[in-house]
């Protein structure tokens, strides 16, 4: 084979080797997917910064618990004494139309309170005993809650003596409870 008398003077032979190189280099960075740049880098990174959880520590289950009890236990401490006292009043003006609807709200926001204590679950057991009390407390009041409820559609006044004992008792009980909440 003879090489041709262009490519043979040894200058024009390097910058024939050096473009076919460069030609060859072409489709193989076609082929890595481009796309490196410096826009792709900083977004990528950027994103996973913000997707990485928060280096806040992991809440401490007692101290949850706790919190949880306490202001829940307060929300259902209100909210009974709400009820009783609306009971109380209802019990003065029977004929005014206004009761039953006032009552059954009272059942139903207690009911939603109870719900949130009740799935409670004592972190050691040290709370055992007293998620026992708790519980116990939470189970009266959301009985006179519904006896309430029974109360205000039936226009039933002995239901209606019974949820204000039921909620008494209940009160009296989730009263004590709270006062038994374990120290930290």
């Amino acid at each position: 084979m003879t090489i041709p008398s262009s490519i043979a003077r040894p200058g024009r032979a390097a910058s024939l080797i050096a473009g076919l190189f460069v030609l060859a280099l072409v489709p193989i960075a076609g082929c890595g997917g481009g796309g490196d740049d410096i826009k792709n880098i900083q977004s990528t990174a950027t994103a996973a910064a913000k997707n990485r959880p928060s280096p806040t520590a992991t809440p401490d289950a007692v101290a949850a618990y706790r919190q949880k009890v306490t202001m829940s236990g307060k929300k259902l401490s209100d909210a009974t004494n709400k009820a009783v006292a609306d009971m109380l009043t209802a019990a003065e003006n029977q004929a005014d139309p206004k009761w039953p609807g006032i009552m059954i709200a009272d059942a139903d926001a207690i009911t939603v309170v109870t719900a949130d204590l009740k799935g409670l679950v004592a972190p050691g057991d040290a709370y055992r005993e007293f998620a026992k009390n708790l519980d116990a407390a939470v189970a009266q009041v959301e009985k006179g809650a519904q006896t309430l409820k029974q109360a205000a559609t039936k226009a039933s006044a002995d239901l209606g003596t019974q949820a204000f004992l039921d909620l008494s008792e209940g009160k009296d009980k989730l009263t004590a409870a709270l006062a038994s909440l374990p120290a930290q």
